[in-house]
């Protein structure tokens, strides 16, 4: 099959696979519902992928982690940098360090540097599959940011080990003194040429634009090379292409921040980037399916070439892995976790592990559970994937790579595992949990009353240089008197919202139901006028989607 009917196929599966699971309980996993779509295209021998794995790991894998690193929050980033650096750092080197040792002495006819490349690759949990399964449940969210901001930083720190455990098995020798520097160049200039790739094309299009204008579709096609172009002059600097494709993506949340851009602009640009992220990841999960059926058809090949004999061997070491990393992820978890994380009732507590040995003090069931869930909510997906299909064919002297079969075939197991474990247990475990208590309500309080005064202070000035320029009117004072009523009503709402936070969302929840339905009955009566042809389209679509934004705007409250 030629390549446009197999990308439409392609397509086709993920819109069929994504009506498919919202109709199925939550506990189903979307990736899963599109691994199974995928399946089900590669049980036809002439609907078959050739994957070629740089050129997938290009294509896919950097527009994502640029887009996860641009939405993620800097401030809850930064306030959790310790915790984020133990789990996207250390916690990586010790799944990888035990999980390597761990599997070469499960399966000996796996070399012990091959071994460690596949802990490499199923050390890193993946963003959206993180995304897809915790949506929605009441984990607080301290926990939440933490997943988040983890899957997002220890894809680098996965794939930078594997690039030293493949570099081990090419050349057969091994320094850790090499590695540390290597390590070391690899992680600073893939931050550095991400950082500067994204702030120095940002300022260059700020500068043209002040002198030539801004077009939005131009922006939004800068911010799509922008991760590409991050990521390939990293590594042809053989630094850290995902680093730096995370970094840019950092960087442009800063520059964003600067709020010089057009409203459209931004608009259009959420917009490419929410379907492109939505696309690129249902592809590669349906992808992963496709590629199922020929994998499950070559296992006991692929396990004999390694010493075992059947594939139900196989399927039990997936198991045993997968245990074996929750192992590692639960005990790590227990030490680096602080207090307010496990234990928010316990604020003189440093660490758990402190709590329950040194005092005394047993495990409480919300605690265990919440200590579950953070543990079992570690799917892995897109990045385990990519990183085991770029494993080499062959070694410098044209011998097959060892083992690469079977590690690609274990670590399709991984993610299939994870997925079926995380669905099937976060609900169970947080079906009595209550979400934390958090200020983001105090903080959006803050925002709309400092921008409601800003707005206050603009429109007496409007006033004032009206006044002295002589242009002022009665329809100017009617028009400005009527935007002081609107923001002095925003102030007084929410200055009394803060004063009974409860009282304030339930009068916010009205006040959205009316708007929209207001806004609605407005939409209503520009259609019923292009039905009856007493308006073009033209007219319908400018009013229509003016319409649209301040319904999308009251939706996102």
């Amino acid at each position: 099959m030629t390549i446009l009917p197999l990308l439409m196929l392609l397509l086709i599966a993920l819109v069929i696979s994504s009506f498919i699971s919202r109709v199925l309980p939550a506990a189903v996993p979307r990736p899963l519902v599109q691994i199974a779509m995928g399946a089900l295209i590669g049980i036809s021998p002439t609907l078959r992928i050739a994957l070629d794995p740089e050129l997938f790991f290009l294509l896919f894998i950097p527009p994502l982690l640029f887009f996860d690193g641009w939405r993620i929050p800097n401030k809850d980033l930064l306030e959790d940098r310790a915790i984020n650096l133990q789990l996207a750092l250390g916690l990586v080197f010790l799944t990888v360090l035990g999980i390597g040792w761990f599997v070469h002495w499960l399966i000996p006819g796996i070399p012990l540097s091959v071994a460690f490349a596949f802990a490499a690759v199923v050390s890193p949990t993946d963003a959206i599959s993180v995304a897809s399964t915790i949506d929605n449940l009441p984990l607080p969210r301290r926990s939440l940011r933490i997943l988040t901001s983890e899957s997002l930083l220890n894809d680098a720190t996965g794939l930078v080990c594997l690039r030293f455990a493949v570099a081990a098995t090419l050349t057969g020798t091994f320094s850790f003194s090499t590695v540390l520097l290597n390590f070391i160049w690899i992680a600073a200039g893939g931050i550095v040429i991400g950082l500067l790739s994204a702030l120095i094309i940002a300022r260059a299009c700020n500068w043209l634009t002040l002198r030539v204008g801004e077009e939005p579709g131009v922006q939004v096609v800068i911010s799509l090379l922008i991760p590409f172009i991050a990521y390939s002059l990293a590594e042809a600097a053989r630094c850290s292409g995902i680093l730096a494709a995370v970094c840019a993506g950092l960087a442009m949340s800063y520059v964003e921040a600067d709020g010089k851009g057009l409203a459209a602009t931004r608009v259009q640009r959420t917009s490419v980037w929410e379907t492109i992220r939505f696309t690129i990841n249902g592809m590669v999960f349906v992808m992963l399916g496709e590629q199922l059926p020929q994998l499950m058809a070559a296992a006991d090949s692929a396990l004999y070439a390694v010493g075992e004999r059947h594939l139900r061997w196989g399927i039990a070491y997936v198991l045993v892995i997968y245990v074996a990393l929750l192992l590692i992820r639960g005990l790590w978890l227990l030490v680096v976790l602080p207090r307010e994380v496990l234990w928010p009732e316990q604020p003189n507590s440093w660490r758990p592990w402190r709590r329950s040995s040194w005092q005394g003090q047993p495990l409480q069931p919300d605690s265990l559970r919440q200590w579950a869930a953070m543990t079992v909510g570690s799917p892995r997906g897109a990045i385990t994937l990519a990183g085991a299909m770029t494993l080499p064919y062959a070694l410098p002297n044209g011998a097959a790579f060892p083992g690469r079969d079977v590690v690609i075939l274990l670590a399709m197991g991984i993610i299939l595992v994870s997925l079926i474990a995380t669905g099937l247990a976060l609900p169970v475990l947080l079906r009595e949990a209550k979400p934390a208590v958090t200020t983001d309500g105090e903080e959006e309080n803050l925002a709309r009353v400092f921008s409601a005064r800003a707005a206050l202070n603009a429109i007496a000035r409007m006033e004032r240089d009206l006044k002295m320029k002589g242009e002022y009117n009665d329809t100017h004072g009617d028009a400005l008197a009527e935007l002081q009523q609107l923001y002095s009503t925003v102030i007084e709402d929410q200055s009394r919202s803060g004063l009974d936070a409860e009282q304030g969302r339930v009068s916010a929840s009205i006040e959205k139901d009316l708007r929209v339905a207001v806004i609605k009955a407005e939409r209503d009566a520009i259609f019923e006028l292009l039905r009856a042809e007493r308006i073009n389209s033209e007219v319908a679509d400018k009013l229509v989607r003016e319409l649209d934004l301040l319904q999308t705007h009251h939706d996102e409250k």
